[in-house]
């Protein structure tokens, strides 16, 4: 059975065009639903088929209506068209009728003149719809199975997106821990700095110095001062921890400096020298606390690895350099290097060399997906002669 929905009617209307024949899809009840453009001068006459077969005709066309709706076939016979409904049975107007039954109760009619065809052509046509038909079936079935993949790879990657989150927040929760033993270390001097104070003033007053004024707004403006650095470090902090901190334009030294003011005085406590050279003045449109996170995690890296080997005069260098289209920063130590046996290793999710010290073998991972994904740069390393370098590029123009 043919389906009318996947009848080819443009190429079949074209082809009507060319010829004598006249296309028509037809009602069980013979009114007309469609037509060839060939029948369209008659169309508004005639609304139903019916009334074009002539009076002697008409008992047989509607048996062999019958025969094909009942047996849903292919049905052929002769006839004659009258345009004026007459009985004229003049040849130009005598042809050869060949129907097919359609789905939803609609039968397909193809009339030809019996001096240019024959029911062997009709037939013709049906097979060019069936073969259209087919053809229409397995595209079809195509696009089906295209979307269907389509699903599948939107699940896939919806997950990944999903997984890489979840890595992102447990390589954060993870830094927790290390982080607030950091901003013990910041807040130790501030804090000293500030009793140091208080215990001057008191000893003052023990001796019954005079204090004078200016002494009071000296210790009111020391007092503010680190007052203001524990302030800062704990915004840093937060800052840090935003569940969905939003892009802005942002210097390296902005990043770097509150980079410092969470590990800063961790490295002068363990005696590890930092050494910074910049060269860079260019913003970058970033996520500052996720810039903040891969400093964190690279700077803090060096440190333990510093400590680990118990490298006399420890030190780290960082280096911000800035051509005409890039930014690139150098993160070097004086550890020795990376084991060339794990060189290529280090980056991989949940690869750690940090054992001993609970390491999740995620930061550097998620460092390097951040800058790469979100940054839309590289984060690369090698072995130099002191030790290991990490070197991070962005591009100036960011992607929106």
């Amino acid at each position: 059975m043919l389906n009318l929905d996947n009848l080819n009617k443009e190429l079949l209307s074209k082809f009507a065009e060319t010829s004598d024949t006249m296309l028509f899809v037809i009602k069980n009840d013979m009114s007309i639903i469609d037509f060839s453009p060939n029948f369209q001068i008659h169309s508004k006459k005639f609304k139903n088929i019916y009334e074009l077969i002539t009076y002697t005709h008409r008992s047989e066309f509607f048996v062999k209506l019958n025969q094909c709706i009942k047996e849903q076939s292919i049905v052929s016979f002769k006839t004659n068209f009258s345009y004026d409904n007459t009985d004229v049975e003049d040849i130009p107007n005598t042809f050869n009728i060949t129907m097919q039954f359609l789905q939803n109760d609609k039968i397909i009619l193809v009339a030809e003149t019996v001096c240019m065809f024959s029911h062997d052509n009709a037939k013709g046509y049906f097979s060019m719809m069936n073969d259209y038909s087919a053809i229409s079936r397995r595209l079809q079935k195509s696009e089906y199975n295209l979307d269907k993949k389509n699903l599948k790879l939107k699940e896939t990657i919806k997950e990944l997106l999903l997984k890489e989150e979840m890595m992102l927040s447990q390589s954060k929760q993870a830094a927790m821990g290390e982080m607030i033993a950091m901003i013990a270390h910041q807040w130790r001097q501030p804090l000293s700095a500030m009793n140091m104070d208080v215990n001057s003033l008191t000893a003052s007053i023990a001796f019954e110095e005079e204090i004078t004024t200016d002494n009071l707004l000296s210790l009111a403006s020391n007092l503010s001062t680190q007052i203001q650095q524990l302030s800062k470090t704990i915004d840093d902090f937060r800052n840090f921890f935003k569940p969905k901190p939003q892009n802005e334009y942002i210097t390296i030294e902005d990043a770097l400096n509150s980079t410092l003011n969470i590990i800063g005085m961790s490295l002068v406590n363990n005696n590890i020298s930092l050494n910074i050279q910049n060269n860079s003045k260019s913003s970058l449109f970033i996520n500052k606390s996720s810039l903040i996170q891969i400093l964190l995690n690279i700077i803090g890296n060096a440190k333990e690895m510093l400590l680990e080997k118990k490298v006399p005069e420890a030190t780290v260098n960082i280096n911000i350099n800035e051509t005409k289209e890039t930014i690139i920063i150098s993160i070097c130590d004086n550890g020795g290097g990376i084991p060339e046996s794990i060189i290529n290793k280090i980056g991989q999710p949940y690869f750690t060399t940090k054992k001993k010290l609970n390491g999740t073998g995620l930061g550097l991972h998620i460092s390097k997906t951040i800058v790469e994904k979100h940054f839309f740069g590289t984060l690369l390393w090698h072995n130099e002669k002191e030790g290991a370098c990490f070197v991070i590029t962005f591009n100036i123009e960011q992607k929106t």
